[in-house]
């Protein structure tokens, strides 16, 4: 009885450990790349609880005589109970429990905004964990068929 007591109690405070999804207050997916050469990509979606969503892609050349910087910026809305969800999965499917992403030329991060700890990124890219490819194309279902409005870019 004793251990089966203990064995709860390891489990309930386990469970008690693990940051709630109600803490997560924005998730983003970023990619892009940027050459040695000077050209480069970077595309941004985030979503919010309250609904909020949004979409930058902006393209970049150094290399002289070709000189610039392309942005776009659109914006759309979820329902929050949405976001719940997809906070919830990113929770469940043990986010905060992954390793801490560094940036290679070629990348595509999993973002997530919590309200208690901060901000933390995990690579997508090259990954062989499940949960973590779960995560991102959990963000890609969400808003693949938004209905998004381009804004002025800032």
């Amino acid at each position: 009885m004793k251990a089966f007591l203990i064995t709860l109690l390891v489990i309930g405070s386990c469970g008690l450990m693990r940051p709630e999804a109600s803490n997560i207050k924005g998730v983003l997916l970023q990619s892009g790349y940027n050459h040695n050469g000077g050209k480069g990509e970077y595309h941004t979606i985030s979503v919010a609880p309250d609904g909020s969503a949004s979409k930058e892609d902006e393209t970049f050349e150094s290399n002289f005589p070709k000189t610039g910087v392309v942005k776009h910026r659109y914006e759309a809305h979820i329902a929050p109970t949405d976001f719940e969800s997809l906070a919830k999965k990113i929770a469940d499917l043990g986010f905060y429990s992954k390793a801490v992403s560094d940036e290679p030329d070629v990348f595509e991060d999993l973002v997530v905004i919590d309200g208690t700890k901060g901000q933390k990124a995990i690579s997508v890219v090259g990954s062989q964990d499940r949960d973590v490819i779960e995560m991102a194309n959990a963000v890609r279902d969400l808003t693949k068929d938004l209905q998004w409005k381009e804004v002025p870019a800032n």
